[in-house]
């Protein structure tokens, strides 16, 4: 359709449009996708809420202004770890970790947590694809119970959705 045509409603009339500026962007769920949308807005000044954004990036306000969301950053749900961990009583754990970018940053940020709270982290984070099947999280589950020495006690849980 050609801007020279004329658009009529349903009923014959001609539509009334008023142009109304967007007042703000509700999303995205991903933090990747936020981080270029938000980068996008910020050059109209038009906020942007996330439901689901949890990215750490995205708290720095000087480089996101006119960014908001409604769940907490990822680094809380690292802290909140890093205390349950400490409440336990546990001072040496093994770090497993998705790897990308959520699960780096995640890690960081409870390597950070735990030092604050004295609970080390044994040697490597190990690290695990989120596009494995069931069936390479069991065997990978299984390898890293039978590689536990003797004189540790370790509790170990792996969740999948």
């Amino acid at each position: 359709m050609s801007q020279a045509e004329e658009i009529y409603c349903s009923d014959g009339s001609k539509p009334i449009y008023q142009h109304h500026p967007v007042a703000a962007v509700i999303g995205a769920a991903s933090s990747q996708v936020s981080v270029m949308v938000a980068s996008m807005l910020q050059l109209f000044k038009v906020p942007q809420i996330s439901y689901s954004s949890t990215g750490t990036e995205l708290s720095e306000k000087p480089r996101f202004a006119y960014f908001s969301r409604v769940v907490p950053p990822d680094n809380f749900q690292a802290t909140a770890m890093a205390h349950v961990v400490s409440a336990l009583g546990w001072s040496y754990v093994h770090a497993i970790a998705v790897t990308g970018a959520y699960g780096e940053r995640g890690i960081d940020s409870f390597r950070a947590a735990a030092a604050e709270l004295g609970v080390c982290i044994d040697g490597d984070v190990h690290k695990v694809n989120r596009r494995w099947t069931d069936i390479q999280f069991k065997k990978e589950g299984k390898d890293q119970i039978t590689s536990t020495s003797s004189n540790q006690m370790e509790t170990k849980c792996w969740c999948s959705s």
